[in-house]
Parts: structure tokens; C-alpha cells; sequence
């Protein structure tokens, strides 16, 4: 299977998160041109439930299919994930820059300080849940795109390459028009 793995800010995926309209406007086209160009079959997602999110709306337009591969709310809460997330500020001085980290994502805030989420314990049962769901979700299909947040990106590459299947990797931040 060949699968691409696109890590992004939450906020992005619903018309009703945070993120500006330009951002939701271009995530959109760039959904567009991965699903032609690559022939993607099947979207797996890391969502949250009761939000309608671009790529559902997308896959359905286009008649590809499409599933949530993330915990319920109810799952995540027996296995002890939290519901909130804490950021850690941290001054890097001239090594400030948005990236991922091992230690997590890693936002630049300017002059020198970054924002850290870092990853939770938890984050590797999500990783292997959500690895599960696409392998199960996907079927038969021969190209997959996996939509999750930047804290599971790594982690789900490794997974699916370990698994012997073909893997890219790309992430919101790095486009001029989503900014860190």
C-alpha cells in the first residue's frame, strides 16, 4: 500500500475551527490535489467526533471513501488520555524553529523562544489505534492518505513502514500560506 501521511494543526480540519479562512481554503486545496495526484482510495483521519471535517466533506464529493480513525471520546477516557493538552514554553535562542521533535511539535514563537506539545505516554496507544484503523479502514485499497496531528506523524510513518508499505510524509507548517 502506499500511504500518505500529512500531519497538521487541528484546528484546521473543521470550517469551524481557529484557523483563518485562507488556511482552511488552501488546506482544502491541497487535499484536492493529494487525493487526484495520488489516487488516494481511502482517508483515515484523526478527528473529533460531532465535527464534520474538510477532508469528510471532500472524500464524499469526490466519491472516495473516507473513516475516523482515532479513540471515542468514551475509549479515550477508560485509557486514561487526556482531554487536555499543556504546552511548554522554552527559549532556543538562534536553534528556534517549527519543527517536530522527538520530544514533540515544536512551534517557533519568535525571538528565540519556541512552544513545545509535547507527546504524552498515551500518544503510543493512539498511535497503534490509529495505525490499526487504517490497515482495517483502507480494505483493499492501494493508496491511502492519513490525516493526524503533527504529534503522531513520526510515529505512524514508522509503523506502516515497518508493516513494508510505501510511505510520504509532509506537514502543514512547512507551507508558506499555513504559517507555524
Amino acid at each position: 500500500m502506499k500511504v500518505v501521511i500529512l500531519g497538521l494543526a487541528h484546528a484546521v480540519q473543521t470550517t469551524d475551527g481557529t484557523c483563518s479562512v485562507v488556511q482552511k481554503a488552501e488546506y482544502r486545496k491541497l487535499l484536492s490535489q493529494l487525493v487526484a495526484e495520488r489516487s488516494v482510495e481511502f482517508i483515515g483521519e484523526e478527528q473529533s467526533p460531532g465535527h464534520p471535517t474538510i477532508a469528510g466533506e471532500l472524500a464524499n464529493s469526490l466519491g472516495v471513501r473516507w473513516e475516523p480513525i482515532d479513540m471515542s471520546e468514551s475509549e479515550k477516557e477508560s485509557r486514561g488520555v487526556p482531554k487536555k493538552w499543556f504546552v511548554v514554553p522554552r527559549y532556543l535562542g538562534a536553534e528556534a524553529r517549527t519543527c517536530l521533535t522527538e520530544e514533540g511539535y515544536q512551534r517557533d514563537l519568535g525571538n528565540g523562544w519556541v512552544e513545545i506539545e509535547p507527546r504524552h505516554e498515551s500518544d503510543k496507544m493512539r498511535d497503534e489505534f490509529m495505525f490499526n484503523h487504517v490497515i482495517c479502514g483502507a480494505g483493499n485499497a492501494k493508496r491511502v492518505l492519513v490525516l493526524c496531528g503533527y504529534n503522531h506523524l513520526l510515529q505512524l510513518k514508522q509503523k506502516f513502514l515497518e508493516a513494508g508499505h510505501d510511505v510520504d510524509c509532509d506537514a502543514l507548517y512547512k507551507y508558506e500560506w499555513f504559517g507555524s
